[in-house]
């Protein structure tokens, strides 16, 4: 990959950010908050990928981007909570309350941190460094690391924070797989390696996850101010969908060792 794909990249991808930025108030909605999330996503693996290879400079991102990337997630977490029990139908109205206030809060703390200079001070930090090319080895080793560290799965049962770090390591394998189509050409090992997994993968991870996520979130709320219903209505959601994450577990943990088993090679 040449040093002026490697600028025009991460170019498209703050310009991507800074229009998702100006977009998401006043309304937040769930759609925007998700895709400035993927491109600050898109980014940080990219960045990861540079950071195999010890000539490329030392990127990172700016301490209010990340911020802001925290406070969109804690945003849209409150809102895929809201959207799960409403399908549900489930009544839980102090529960509700608790979701929206955080809704609000962190939406307050977002118009407090951004502005048009947050986004310039990425782009100053990160384009102002001087690439070099990026050659077949860096994605070579870039693949094999993530590999690796996914196949602890073999070993121990994976806990729920282990889960998630996975599917870090595959949604860096998925953006990257998308970036770097040119590098598969007359590379046999590249070709082989099964990125149409990549995509349905993740998306069972992120399921799991934000179900995961929800549930923490209901187990660790101050049940002692609820009315014996709503106490009720809780207990009952929780211990349900508790008894399908186990389920669920046992497929992400299938998927996982399936896509190593058509990996190997890499490890």
């Amino acid at each position: 990959m040449r040093k002026e794909k490697i600028k025009e990249y991460i170019y498209d991808r703050i310009t991507n950010i800074d229009t998702t930025c100006k977009v998401i108030p006043p309304v937040f909605s769930a759609d925007d908050i998700h895709k400035f999330r993927v491109e600050i996503k898109k980014l940080r693996s990219f960045i990861r990928l540079l950071s195999v290879d010890k000539k490329q400079p030392a990127l990172r991102l700016t301490r209010k981007i990340e911020r802001l990337y925290k406070i969109a997630g804690t945003i849209r977490e409150a809102q895929l909570e809201i959207e799960k029990l409403d399908k549900e139908k489930v009544e839980m109205p102090v529960y509700f309350q608790q979701l929206h206030t955080t809704i609000a809060i962190n939406v307050k703390q977002w118009g407090t941190i951004y502005s048009a200079k947050v986004v310039k001070k990425l782009s100053r930090r990160l384009l102002g460094n001087n690439f070099n090319n990026l050659d077949i080895d860096a994605l070579h080793e870039f693949i094999a690391k993530n590999i690796q560290q996914l196949s602890s799965v073999k070993a121990t049962e994976p806990g729920n924070e282990q889960i998630h770090n996975y599917r870090k390591k595959i949604k860096d394998l998925l953006y990257i797989s998308k970036v770097v189509k040119d590098w598969k050409k007359g590379n046999s090992m590249i070709s082989d390696f099964p990125i149409n997994q990549l995509d349905a993968l993740a998306d069972m991870i992120g399921t799991y996850n934000d179900k995961r996520i929800m549930l923490e979130h209901i187990q660790e709320f101050e049940s002692g101010i609820l009315m014996q219903q709503e106490h009720d209505n809780m207990y009952l959601f929780f211990k349900e969908n508790m008894r399908k994450q186990h389920t669920e577990k046992k497929k992400v943990v299938h998927g996982i060792k399936d896509l190593l088993k058509n990996a190997e090679g890499w490890e």
